[in-house]
């Protein structure tokens, strides 16, 4: 694995006191960690916080329902789009963050390779936080990799668990029998012709079961927002499911499917809530994300895996990132990649090992 630099941010909220406050921590040493900013922020400022929030995410999700961001030849119109993103993450930071506590953590962002979050604010895209006022204008997510830590759980609770190894790739069934109306064979088929494990998923004991010694779970599946992430026609997995039915310590969870990462003010969505009870690493989006997306991701993240021999999870996505093969990688090419990069969250340990999933 190679040398890493990280740093640790802790962003925390204060609801009773109506107090925000950031430290930072660039090392090992807890005598390093020092506060970049203890202030008074208003019911009333983090109301609009939220609601300039939810404005985002509704014009996110359309741009994608209109296929602005998946079909490769809306390369334009998606040009534009990043630039309106650009502004609601300019936005956004600028209600969250003062310009000086702007500077000193896109500081810190732009000089690790994880930037560790712990923060009981999950509710806040911080991936899109965008600083106009960096040399060429950046995004928190830029040049690093963060990973968050719910605030149930930290690093150093975190387990490591040796026997799991392998990879699967789970598929709701539903999901995989109505993407023969997009392609030509189903999803599973084309798992399946690459060699690779994968499982329809049924009733919830059997999927934990089954995933039980898994390193790598790509879990595609519908989310129904008042049901839960769909295993089956009418088998859910709910957010109080994440606490009983759990996946195995030390694996990497990787969740296609709409929203699963998205949180508000008052719950944590799937993946802190996951992590916080597994002790494992979890890739998911905050968007919502086209079936089609869903397994071309994780179709080109085993890709990776095997070709790369990623040694971990950061690794792993910092090649995520990057514009395909035979794709233009200067900054003017608006990838569907470089999209999603501001839209998944990764929870947990961004270190976590992929060594057995070759």
């Amino acid at each position: 694995m190679k040398s890493k630099i990280l740093t640790y941010c802790f962003a925390f909220y204060d609801e009773q006191k109506s107090l925000l406050k950031i430290d930072i921590n660039g090392g090992n040493d807890p005598a390093a960690r020092y506060a970049i900013m203890e202030q008074e922020v208003s019911t009333n400022k983090i109301e609009a916080l939220q609601r300039k929030i939810q404005e985002y995410w509704t014009f996110v999700d359309n741009k994608i329902k209109e296929g602005i961001v998946d079909i490769k030849d809306n390369e334009r119109k998606r040009k534009i789009f990043f630039e309106d993103l650009k502004m609601f993450g300019g936005t956004i930071a600028s209600l969250l963050l003062p310009k000086d506590v702007m500077t000193e953590l896109w500081k810190h962002a732009a000089g690790s390779d994880i930037f560790c979050l712990a923060t009981n604010m999950q509710w806040v895209p911080w991936e899109s936080l965008y600083n106009p006022d960096t040399e060429q204008g950046e995004f928190l997510s830029d040049n690093c990799v963060i990973s968050r830590i719910p605030t149930k759980t930290t690093m150093d609770t975190m387990q490591k668990c040796e026997e799991v190894s392998g990879r699967i790739i789970c598929l709701d069934p539903v999901l995989n029998q109505d993407y023969t109306h997009e392609a030509a064979q189903t999803a599973s088929a084309i798992f399946e012709s690459k060699g690779e494990d994968v499982y329809l998923t049924d009733l919830i004991g059997d999927f934990t079961k089954k995933v039980s010694n898994k390193q790598l779970i790509s879990w595609i599946c519908e989310h129904e927002v008042d049901r839960g992430l769909r295993l089956c026609e009418d088998v859910h997995f709910t957010c109080d499911n994440c606490y009983t039915h759990r996946f195995p310590p030390g694996s990497v969870v990787f969740i296609m499917s709409c929203s699963t990462a998205r949180a508000d003010i008052k719950e944590e969505g799937y993946g802190a809530r996951i992590v916080a009870s597994s002790d494992c690493t979890v890739i998911a989006p905050s968007s919502i994300i086209a079936a089609r997306a869903g397994i071309d991701f994780a179709s080109r993240l085993i890709e990776l895996a095997r070709k790369q021999a990623c040694s971990a999870v950061f690794e792993l996505w910092t090649l995520l990132k990057r514009p395909l093969e035979g794709e233009l990688a200067d900054d003017g090419n608006i990838t569907p990649e470089k999209c999603y990069a501001l839209w998944f969250c990764i929870f947990g340990n961004c270190e976590a090992s992929l060594e057995s999933i070759q």
